[in-house]
C-alpha cells in the first residue's frame, strides 16, 4: 500500500475517533440539558456506508491501484477534500455543544442559521458527500467513490429527514 494511501486512512481513522469522542461527551451534556436522542436516526445507515469507504478504499488500493495519475487531477481533488474538511470542521465549531454524530434535540432550541448554516441548510452532510469522494480520487481510485456515491446519497437523505422532522418538532413555537 501506498505512503500516501496509509497517511490519509490514518488521518481519516483518528478524525473519526475524534468526532466519534467529541460526539459522545456532548452528548452526555446535552442529556443533562434536557435533550433527547430521537430514535432510529439513521446512524447505523451512516456508520455502514462510511465503514464500507474504508474498506473499499483499502480494497481497491490493494488489488487495482490507481487507475488515473494526473498530478493536477489528484491536487485538485486533494484540494476539494481540504475544502470539505475544512467546511465540515467549520459546522463542527458553529454547532459547538451541540454538534453531535447522532441526532439529538433540545426541546425549545432554535435551529442555528449561523456560520455555514447560513448558505445551506445541512452543511455538514454536503462536505461529508465531498469528502468521501474527494480523497479516494486525489489518491486515483475511482471505483471507492463510484460505489459510495450512491449509498451516501441516500443515507444522507434519510438521515437529513429524520434530522429535519426532529428540528421542526423541537423548535420553538
Amino acid at each position: 500500500m501506498r505512503t500516501l494511501t496509509l497517511v490519509a486512512l490514518g488521518y481519516s481513522v483518528l478524525l473519526r475517533s475524534f468526532e466519534l469522542a467529541l460526539s459522545k461527551h456532548n452528548e452526555r451534556r446535552l442529556l443533562e440539558e434536557g435533550a433527547r436522542v430521537v430514535p432510529n436516526d439513521g446512524m447505523g445507515l451512516i456508520a455502514l456506508v462510511h465503514a464500507l469507504w474504508f474498506v473499499a478504499l483499502i480494497v481497491e488500493e490493494r488489488r487495482v491501484g490507481p487507475s488515473f495519475s494526473d498530478a493536477g487531477l489528484q491536487i485538485a481533488f486533494g484540494a476539494l477534500f481540504v475544502l470539505a474538511e475544512a467546511t465540515r470542521f467549520w459546522c463542527m465549531l458553529t454547532l459547538g455543544r451541540r454538534w453531535n454524530a447522532r441526532v439529538i434535540v433540545l426541546d425549545g432550541a432554535p435551529r442555528i442559521r449561523k456560520g455555514p448554516y447560513r448558505f445551506l441548510p445541512h452543511p455538514n452532510y454536503v462536505s461529508a458527500v465531498v469528502m468521501l469522494v474527494a480523497l479516494p480520487l486525489a489518491l486515483g481510485l475511482v471505483y471507492t467513490p463510484a460505489l459510495i456515491l450512491v449509498p451516501k446519497l441516500w443515507a444522507v437523505r434519510h438521515r437529513i429527514r429524520i434530522e429535519d422532522a426532529a428540528l421542526d418538532q423541537a423548535a420553538p413555537g
